[in-house]
């Protein structure tokens, strides 16, 4: 959705309530306020719209991710600026130094519309499925529970059956000296 014409109130709002939204809307939402913050910061070096997106977003949001996002296409800085005690979300003047506000407004605009979507250019990996070792489970299992009962703790079971299957894993798996 293109939020350039909305005022600041307006992109705020939005970002409190969108970010609440799950799923696929929320992607989308993280995604567009997210460019919204990056053609704000080069406008006018505007960079509350990034604070306030940073401050709406859980770590599972990839907030890292996005930090970078924003840093690497807009005026936008992470991180403290060295010999001072700025923290945090910042105008950095990565981009058209020495524009005045209209060619700002056209260069932000230009911007915009070419910048990639976040979900595809900071997409999570696949997951890596390994195999299992259930023999290595099992011999586990046994090491941990004959521990134990040489503590003087005991094994408990919830069932007859789990106690004739731990018997049974017991006098399988053997003690390893």
């Amino acid at each position: 959705m293109d939020m350039r014409s909305k005022s600041l109130a307006e992109i705020n709002t939005l970002i409190m309530q969108q970010v609440k939204n799950v799923g696929a809307a929320r992607e989308e939402a993280i995604n567009d306020l997210a460019k919204i913050a990056i053609w704000h910061s080069i406008k006018d070096g505007q960079v509350t719209p990034a604070m306030k997106l940073y401050g709406a977003l859980c770590r599972g949001d990839n907030k890292q991710g996005i930090v970078a996002y924003m840093a690497k296409h807009g005026n936008i800085g992470f991180g403290t600026i060295k010999g001072t005690k700025v923290k945090g979300i910042k105008h950095v003047l990565h981009h058209a130094a020495g524009l005045n506000v209209a060619d700002s407004l056209a260069f932000a605009n230009q911007v915009y519309e070419n910048l990639p979507d976040f979900w595809v250019e900071h997409a999570a990996p696949e997951p890596v499925v390994k195999d299992y070792d259930v023999h290595a489970a099992f011999m586990r299992l046994a090491s941990e529970v004959r521990a134990r009962m040489e503590a003087g703790k005991q094994a408990l079971t919830k069932s007859d059956d789990e106690k004739a299957l731990l018997d049974n894993i017991l006098v399988m798996f053997p003690k390893t000296v």
